[in-house]
């Protein structure tokens, strides 16, 4: 779980620093606060809701495993 938590950091950092470049110095295209935002937090979004899902299936996993071993 620690390296998860590095993870989302870090990608929640990366997120914040775009959010910020597109206002600060916008590139050739313009990108609206609102769609950048929203960009970042579904990207954020997205990966808490992976590890959410490998969280449940390792315990669907284990719980497999500890009803064999009661047998």
């Amino acid at each position: 779980m620690v390296y998860h938590g590095y993870i989302l950091v870090d990608i929640s950092v990366l997120c914040s620093l775009w959010c910020w470049k597109m206002m600060t110095d916008p590139p050739l295209f313009e990108v609206q606060l609102p769609y950048a935002v929203i960009a970042a937090v579904t990207v954020v979004a997205v990966y808490i809701l992976d590890v959410v899902d490998l969280s449940i299936d390792d315990l669907e996993e284990d719980n497999v495993r500890f009803e064999r071993s009661k047998r």
